[in-house]
């Protein structure tokens, strides 16, 4: 039995997660380094880029509706996520934010939105 939902479903699914990958790749366009930069940052970022490239993998794995490949690389991108947050000593070096949420007051200090 052919499940249209579930083929809806993913396609949502893979359309926001692009979305987020495409975000990123924008975002990795404005990083700017100083004239001493620290290699802790340097290498979480590279860490985090193969881990989107196997991300992406999952996708198109998805997409060719090979679900058991794509969920043994999902476990690698799980404990690939464990492994960065203990690089990273939990939410210490960095914390994911929506940049829709974020705002500027007058004098330019930036705060973020709470609630629903």
């Amino acid at each position: 039995m052919y499940d249209q939902a579930l083929d809806k479903e993913i396609a949502r699914v893979n359309k926001h997660s692009h979305n987020l990958l495409n975000k990123y790749v924008e975002w990795d366009q404005k990083i700017k380094s100083g004239q001493i930069e620290n290699t802790l940052y340097g290498d979480l970022i590279d860490f985090v880029n193969f881990r989107l490239e196997t991300v992406d993998t999952c996708l198109l794995l998805i997409e060719k509706e090979k679900i058991a490949d794509a969920l043994g690389l999902c476990r690698s991108i799980l404990e690939n996520y464990m492994l960065l947050m203990l690089m990273c000593r939990g939410y210490k070096l960095f914390r994911l934010r929506d940049p829709e949420r974020i705002r500027r007051t007058a004098t330019g200090r930036q705060y973020e939105l709470h609630g629903c």
